[in-house]
């Protein structure tokens, strides 16, 4: 897309498997593409790429956020330790956060809630 629109920023285009840098790429440079002559549909179909890119991001970021988290308690770290590297103040939130992580890998529409969790666990009983 951007290449058909003469992006001059093109040389900044990141490989093609640094898809953060892609995104950052296509956030920053948002009004090269498309030219205003095209219309708002095609700027729309810009914003949907990038929304992609995170929906595939926000996956892969939390299965190895979940792997983390449960290599960190397999290794013996406590849940406060682990809330702080979270960034949260409480060790609840982190056990919390560890079970939506898990619901949303289990479910195939990745829904993130612990209702979601529970109900996979006990349809597995």
């Amino acid at each position: 897309m951007h290449r058909g629109v003469e992006d001059p920023c093109l040389a900044l285009w990141p490989d093609y498997q640094d898809a953060i840098g892609i995104l950052d790429y296509a956030r920053r440079f948002h009004c090269a593409l498309p030219p205003a002559t095209c219309g708002q549909r095609h700027r729309g179909d810009q914003a949907g790429i990038r929304l992609t890119i995170v929906r595939h991001l926000r996956a892969v970021l939390d299965r190895e956020e979940l792997a983390a988290i449960d290599d960190a308690r397999a290794d013996g770290m406590q849940w406060a330790a682990i809330s702080r590297l979270l960034g949260m103040q409480h060790p609840g939130s982190a056990m919390n956060r560890r079970e939506r992580l898990k619901a949303g890998t289990e479910r195939p529409d990745g829904r993130r809630t612990r209702e979601a969790r529970k109900r996979i666990s006990d349809n597995n009983h």
